[in-house]
């Protein structure tokens, strides 16, 4: 029993020193901290377009634009069809839209 006792105890004391050591060696290299890093930076002469540019069509109310940009705007010509199909930009009698775009371009 004692020796069985011993035994145990050795082996504990080995893996105790054996961790103690690894722990040691783990948080030296962790307090130097190495790293590497290489860097290198180019800049273009030329920059190649993109082939296809997506744009959003709602990014922007038609009233905070108008707003901002009263001289690209003008009230479409055929009032009735515009509210037909925009229903919730026909709330007042002076509508006013942008100029540009798929939507005025059939309206005005």
């Amino acid at each position: 029993m004692i020796v069985w006792q011993t035994f145990k105890n050795v082996v504990f004391f080995i893996c105790l020193i054996c961790l103690i050591i690894q722990s040691v060696e783990f948080f030296n290299i962790y307090y130097k901290y190495p790293t590497n890093i290489v860097m290198e930076i180019t800049v273009a002469q030329e920059f190649r377009l993109p082939a296809i540019t997506l744009c959003f069509r709602n990014t922007i109310s038609y009233k905070e634009f108008c707003s901002y940009e009263p001289r690209s705007c003008k009230s479409p010509s055929n009032m009735e069809e515009f509210c037909r199909r925009y229903p919730y930009n026909c709330n007042k009698d002076n509508v006013t839209i942008p100029i540009q775009g798929i939507e005025t371009e059939e309206n005005l």
